[in-house]
Parts: C-alpha cells; structure tokens; sequence
C-alpha cells in the first residue's frame, strides 16, 4: 500500500492549508554536466538520472542516497551529441529516451529499454518521427503503454506515441494548437488517466518557461472523445511568479477513498521559479479534483536557481519527488517528501440511514 508521510514538522516547510506540504530532504550540487533530466522507476525502485553526450551516461541511483549504482547499456545505438535530452520511465520499469542523431540533423528518435538491465535498447519509433522533446511522460504498460511527448518549440503541440505490441511505437495524435492559442508545452509534459484509459487519459499537461511564448502550465481535457484546452493552471500564491518559468511536471494519482479508510487526492507537481531573492525556486502542488494550488515550496537550489533545463520525477507510492536542474558545469540532484489532500471515506448505506435517524 502506498505510504503517507504526515509529520507535524512538515508545516514548517510550506506555506499551505491543511496538511499537504513538502520537505526538502537532499538538495546537492554536483561537478558534472549530467542532470539534463530525470526517472523514477517504480518497478525496481531506481532514480534514473541522463545527460548530454555522445554516447549519453544514463545512471541508475540508489533512491534515498542518490549514489550511483550504475549504468544503462547503450547497445548498438547511434546517440547524437543530444542525445537522453529526455527521458521517461514507465510503470513496468521501461525507459524511454530522445536520441537527437546529428547526421543528418536533426534526425530524431525514441529509444527503448524494457527495463535498466536491458543489454540491447531498440529505436521504439521510426527515426525523424518526433519533434524535439525535452520532456517525456509514460503511462501504462504492454499493449496500453503510451508516451507523451512535449513539443519541440514554445507552446507548441504535445504528441502522442501508442502501440499495439508493446515495444513498436507509432504517432497517434497530438495536443494543442499554436495558431488557436491553445497551447501545448516545450519544456514539460505530464498525464492523469482519471475516467480515461493510458492511451486517451482525461487530462494532459504542458508546461513552458520564459523564452517569449505563453508561460505557465496548459491542460486539456479530453470531453465527448476530444481533447478540450482549458487553459492556464497558474501558481496563485503571493509569492510565486504566476507560473513563469515551470521546467516538469508530474502526476501522483492518488489513493481512492474506501467505506473503511480515507484516500489520497489526485495531485500535479511542478517544479519552478519563486519570486524570492533568497529562496529563487519552489515545488508547486495542484489537487485534479478541483484544480486549486495547495502547497508551495520555496527554497534555494544548491547550484543556480531553475533554469531552462531539468526535469522532476515522482516516486508515487512513497510520496517523494525527485528533481535535477542543470546549471553549466554543474548540476543540482535532490529530492523533497510530500504529503496530500485526504479524500474522505466513501458512505456506506448504514452511514446514509444513520444521517436520518
């Protein structure tokens, strides 16, 4: 069963109501290029960690000391200079990363892992098939799986990859319209399943920062089997720059509420900047019941505040988020633990009958 963390000490590390709230509980700066974004695999419990290079070092760590315990098998792929630009990691353990082939440029691609001990990675799409992604989201497993991939430029469509086998992936369709002002995102992409399945879930998010588009987090949601733009999830607290410069996102699905124990809302993680001078970057949380913000974080990167480059990765069912930010020759690697929104106990017909006698 997924783990709760409530500690009362945790409400000195947030400003929110209730109890949701995040603790920073590592925050280190490290002497390399590595960090351009990050995973975590739930099946075997892993950070996967990747970064510019040819071939790209793509490491696996440990999940509470964030040491290195090794390294993903390149195979027989051909990485471009960018290549693991972005990286995502399903349910099932697999992982899927950009390959940004350089000759002829730009040549893009996705490959595949089935799982970190993988000996033999395989292009899952055919090359020149995916605009650039800086960031990827997976969901589902097997013939479900899906991958969503941000767009290649500010506010552009996010896009979608689906297969029937398992390890083949084709385009399906993509979200959002530049031209209409229904935006996608450039820098992250994340998906709740909610009333959908993993192939069509009921929301998708973008998010882009501050290179001249329309900042923020988009979403949409699909309605009568059409994906709807709702429009902007901005951060609303008074110290927060109304979304700019959001870099990841993520979802935590939550736990559904039972006649005999309360549940876990359904919540969006982001990860951005702060207006404070001295506290320059924050983790945001969002409840997709009602899609209000109730937790803010704000707190000083060991390196540079956010940038352009990082990403977030959620381990969901310990309620940790793990974040990389890229700061020249350094990186910042960290994680904070993060408590939810209770969902109340579902009624039972003896409850019901009691609230009138």
């Amino acid at each position: 069963m997924k783990k709760g963390i409530l500690l009362g000490c945790l409400f000195l590390f947030a400003t929110c109501a209730f109890s949701q709230s995040f603790m920073v509980g590592m925050n280190t700066i490290i002497a390399d290029k590595n960090g351009v974004c990050i995973g975590f695999d739930p099946a075997n419990q892993l950070v996967i960690r990747s970064s510019f290079g040819q071939p790209p070092a793509i490491d696996y760590l440990n999940k509470d000391s964030l040491a290195i315990e090794g390294a993903l098998n390149n195979g027989a792929v051909a990485w471009g200079a960018l290549g693991a630009f972005g990286i995502g990691v399903g349910p099932d353990g697999s992982i899927v990363a950009m390959d940004h082939i350089e000759n002829p440029e730009p040549m893009l691609s996705l490959i595949r892992w089935t799982s970190y001990t993988d000996v033999n990675p395989m292009m899952c799409v055919p090359a020149n098939s995916v605009p650039f992604p800086r960031g990827i989201c997976v969901i589902g497993t097997g013939s479900e799986q899906t991958i969503f991939c941000s767009g290649a430029n500010v506010n552009d469509p996010i896009n979608v990859f689906t297969t029937a086998d398992g390890s083949n992936f084709m385009f399906n369709y993509s979200v959002g319209s530049k031209a209409a002002s229904q935006f996608g995102g450039q820098r992250g992409v994340a998906a709740y399943i909610g009333n959908g399945t993993p192939n069509y879930p009921q929301f998708i998010f973008g998010c882009d920062t501050d290179f001249g588009g329309d900042v923020g987090i988009h979403y949409f949601e699909r309605l009568a089997g059409v994906y709807t733009y709702k429009g902007k999830l901005n951060t609303k607290a008074i110290d927060s720059l109304a979304g700019e410069r959001i870099i990841s996102l993520g979802v935590d699905p939550g736990i559904a509420s039972t006649s005999e124990a309360t549940g876990e809302a359904p919540v969006l993680i982001a990860l951005g900047n702060h207006i404070g001078t001295s506290t320059p970057s924050a983790l945001y949380m969002f409840e997709l019941n009602n899609f209000s913000e109730v937790a803010v974080h704000a707190f000083d990167m060991a390196g540079n505040d956010v940038q352009n480059y990082g990403s977030i990765a959620l381990d969901t069912e310990n309620n940790r988020v793990y974040f990389t930010v890229r700061d020249g020759a350094n990186h910042t690697l960290g994680y904070a633990d993060y408590t939810v929104p209770p969902t109340p106990k579902k009624p039972t017909a003896a409850s019901i009958w009691a609230m009138y006698e």
